[in-house]
Parts: structure tokens; C-alpha cells; sequence
């Protein structure tokens, strides 16, 4: 069981248990954990934990954390991952993070780009929505210019380094992502 959704620069796909370090070396950064619920300082260990959970949940279809994977070199860069999938309500929240020395490239769109297809078009979802800690500008821009529309604002929602964070809350519809294509 292995999935691979082929894009243009890069290429989603399930963990294998080789992925740790990539993921650990990306991962481990200041700058990924300030806009993120991954921990400072970032460990292996957590990296093959967290290998492991992804492996057990695409074995049970309950989420979808797909590593970023360089078609240059095959290392997995960033996560993208489709979670809360609701099949009763066809929806799911998506979310993502790329190692810095990857950012400004196209590579944080194409990868939303390829998960929202494989969630419309494999999972038939009908709404997917994201949570982005405010300031977080970078992150805001990659949804809008994929289709999402704000749609609220949670107030403290997010304690991180002894600072509160609202959350904005983005979302995509079928037919939204359609209009982008």
C-alpha cells in the first residue's frame, strides 16, 4: 500500500520509514515550528514517531500525511496532509509545511494543488478547509491563490512561545477548485 500523486517539480506521497531524517533535517528548524504545531526543538525521535502514526492512519484511510517528495533527489522536503476527513459531511482539513531552504518556489501551491485534486476527485470531498495562525502571510496567500476564501477569525485560539495566535479559517468547495483549474 503506496501512494503517489505525480506533479510537475515534486511528487506527494506515503512515508516510508527511510523519510525520518528528511523529515527530522526539515523539520527541526525554528522558523517551521513558529506558524506550526510541531514542536521546538524538533527531535528524530519525534520525526519517526510520526512516520509511524502516518503509516498506521493511510493503513486505516482516516488521514492522508503525504510527505513532499524532491523529484530532484527523492527527499521528502515538507508534509501536506489531508485530516478530520468527515465522510458524513465530505469534508477535511488540510495542511502543510515545507523546509524553509524550499520556500518561494511554487512548490507549497503545487502541493495544495495536487492534495486538493486527489481529495475532490479520489475522496470526493465537497469542502476543505484550512486554519492558519495569524500573522502567517506566506501561508494565506498560497490558499487564496488556490481558490480558499476567508471565512472567520478564532480568537486565541493557539498558545505558542508565550504568545496567544488567532486562527483564520480558509475554505475551498468543489466547486471553487473546479474554477481554478
Amino acid at each position: 500500500m503506496f501512494l503517489v500523486i505525480e506533479g510537475r517539480i515534486i511528487n506527494l506521497r506515503t512515508l516510508g520509514n527511510s523519510d525520518a531524517y528528511s523529515i527530522y533535517k526539515n523539520a527541526k528548524d525554528r522558523e517551521i515550528s513558529k506558524y506550526t504545531h510541531l514542536p521546538h526543538p524538533y527531535r528524530l525521535k519525534y520525526a519517526r514517531d510520526f512516520v509511524k502514526l502516518c503509516q498506521e492512519h493511510y493503513k486505516k484511510k482516516t488521514d492522508y500525511e503525504l510527505g513532499i517528495e524532491s523529484k530532484k533527489t527523492g527527499e521528502i522536503i515538507g508534509m501536506i496532509s489531508l485530516i478530520h476527513i468527515d465522510n458524513r459531511h465530505r469534508s477535511a482539513e488540510v495542511g502543510y509545511w515545507l523546509g524553509n531552504q524550499y520556500w518561494r518556489r511554487g512548490i507549497t501551491k503545487e502541493a495544495l494543488t495536487l492534495i486538493l485534486d486527489f481529495g475532490i476527485n479520489n475522496l470526493e470531498l465537497v469542502r476543505i478547509y484550512a486554519k492558519v495562525l495569524h500573522p502567517n502571510l506566506p501561508s494565506i496567500r498560497v490558499l487564496q491563490s488556490a481558490g480558499f476564501r476567508y471565512e472567520g477569525r478564532i480568537r486565541k485560539s493557539v498558545f505558542r512561545e508565550e504568545s496567544w495566535f488567532d486562527e483564520l479559517i480558509f475554505a475551498l468547495v468543489d466547486e471553487d477548485f473546479s474554477e481554478n483549474c
